[in-house]
């Protein structure tokens, strides 16, 4: 598994832009350019760039060697190649990629303020509640935490996170390690937390505990 984050620089020009797009395939850059946020343009063209990358680095493919498909619930993937999985996430400044041979999933999310009764329709029961047994100052920072691991949870299984928060809960033991409470799962799964800027929360679930120790950061001007 290898796990890739990069910053996006705040006065990233629209010039710059082009310049990292003209590496994609020209379909690619045409869906790019409908975007009508410069940072939205920029998140989406730096996260298939890095999986790119992380793609030629792992398996030597590039250009067009590499063909991506999605399943049912829009999860990506890599066509023809049964062992290679990755996932994207990005928010605020930060774009993360994580490769492995299994399936696996990530999310980071930018710590902001909440209306908790959101927790409500995307926690169950269990998760509500271990939220509001927190105190004031730890209910923000947990209610990211168990949404970044939720969603990375989510994402590995490939299912679309509507309709499915609700049939699983992630408690976290004394230690934080966390787990999943479901009926119905069919293998283990685990998770690592990272930290690559204190104001975000990033969690990765794969289906091993091979997890790296450290994410590969890298500055977007080296996709140029």
């Amino acid at each position: 598994m290898k796990v890739y984050a990069s910053k996006l620089a705040a006065g990233i020009s629209g010039f710059d832009i082009n310049r990292l797009s003209s590496r994609l395939t020209t379909e690619r850059q045409k869906r790019i350019s409908k975007f009508v946020r410069k940072e939205d343009a920029c998140r989406s063209v730096l996260a298939e760039l890095m999986v790119r990358e992380a793609i030629w680095e792992s398996l030597g493919l590039s250009g067009d060697e590499i063909s991506f498909g999605v399943n049912s619930c829009g999860k990506p993937f890599l066509a023809g190649i049964g062992d290679f999985h990755y996932n994207l996430s990005h928010s605020g400044e930060w774009v993360v990629c994580v490769t492995d041979s299994a399936p696996v999933g990530v999310d980071i999310e930018l710590i902001r303020p909440v209306e908790y009764s959101i927790a409500r329709r995307f926690f169950s029961p269990a998760e509500y509640g271990d939220l509001m047994a927190k105190s004031e100052t730890e209910q923000l920072h947990y209610f990211f935490l168990l949404w970044t691991l939720k969603e990375s949870y989510i994402k590995a299984r490939g299912e679309g996170f509507f309709g499915a928060h609700g049939s699983f809960s992630i408690r976290l033991d004394g230690g934080g390690n966390a787990r999943v409470e479901t009926g119905d799962m069919t293998c283990d799964w685990y998770f690592k937390r990272y930290e690559v800027d204190h104001r975000y929360k990033m969690a990765i679930c794969a289906t091993h505990k091979g997890f790296p120790e450290a994410v590969i950061v890298r500055d977007w001007h080296s996709y140029l």
